[in-house]
């Protein structure tokens, strides 16, 4: 194969997996939006990390909201067995702790097993959001 095939054939796959990888996170888009009690800066959810599907070539994994103002502080304290953690696009990928200055609007926490598992592991996830 000549050095123009391969890059071409890489080329293919890299623009292929980047279709199958929006395609798929668009369809798990749904976000559960979290509700802080009135006069709380904070809420905790409790849940369980799912279990990967052998039919699907992406981790599977769950998707919370939170709505915040500009320049806010937002912190985000995860506890589970150490194989489950949080990304918050475009601010921290796959953390246990983390800890951002907000820009108004909605930012996405979802949450993914680190090394996939068929069985469900369980998380808590501590969301606190400061003026």
């Amino acid at each position: 194969m000549t050095t123009f095939s391969f890059r071409i054939a890489v080329l293919a796959y890299a623009t292929w997996a980047a279709g199958v990888w929006v395609s798929t996170a668009a369809a798990r888009e749904n976000c559960t939006p979290l509700k802080f009690e009135t006069g709380a800066t904070s809420a905790v959810v409790r849940g369980v990390a799912p279990p990967e599907d052998p039919r699907d070539p992406l981790p599977s994994g769950i998707c919370y909201s939170i709505d915040v103002g500009d320049g806010q502080t937002a912190r985000i304290r995860f506890r589970s067995d150490g194989n489950v953690a949080v990304t918050v696009p475009g601010v921290g990928d796959m953390r246990e702790d983390l800890e951002f200055k907000t820009r108004r609007g909605t930012y996405r926490l979802e949450v993914w097993q680190l090394s996939p598992t068929t069985s469900e592991v369980p998380f808590e996830m501590r969301v606190e959001v400061l003026p």
